[in-house]
Order: structure tokens, then C-alpha cells, then sequence
């Protein structure tokens, strides 16, 4: 069954290694240089942010196994669309 939903992914807390999730973030931000990812880091240490907006489940999961292979805690939230209820 194909999946229509849209999902998002939160760092919900960077770990012990803040340059491995600085690092990640380069890997999954690819437009986004070294010091954005290093704001993003410093804001995610204040409290949960969404790294990725708008993707499939597949490469949802993919950004999360990133994040977390470098430490970060993170979760996946399913973006709720208005009218794919009868899916």
C-alpha cells in the first residue's frame, strides 16, 4: 500500500557530540553550510527544532538514522493533511 502522507523530523536533543550532529546536519542539509548547521545545533540545545519538512516515511527514517548515528535524539511526526483521512 503506498503511503500519501507527509512527514517531518525533529532533533529533539543533540547528545554528547556537538560537531558528529553538526556534521550529520551538513549530510542531510546539503544547501545549508557549517555554520547554519552550527546555529541549528545551538537552537536544537535550547529545545526540540524540525530538521526536514515535507518528506515520505522512507527518507524520513533516513535523516533519523543520520541523526542519531551521530547521537542526536530524534523523531519522526506525521504531518496531518486535511482531507487524506479516506486513504
Amino acid at each position: 500500500m503506498t503511503d500519501f502522507h507527509e512527514y517531518y523530523v525533529v532533533l529533539k536533543s543533540v547528545g554528547p557530540d556537538r560537531v558528529a550532529v553538526v556534521s550529520a546536519l551538513r549530510k542531510i542539509l546539503e544547501q545549508v553550510g557549517v555554520a547554519e548547521c552550527g546555529e541549528l545545533v545551538a537552537r536544537a540545545q535550547r529545545g526540540p527544532i524540525r530538521v526536514k519538512e515535507g518528506i515520505g516515511r522512507d527518507d524520513a527514517e533516513i535523516v533519523q538514522q543520520i541523526l542519531e548515528a551521530a547521537g542526536a535524539t530524534a523523531e519522526i511526526v506525521q504531518i496531518q493533511i486535511p482531507g487524506l483521512d479516506y486513504i
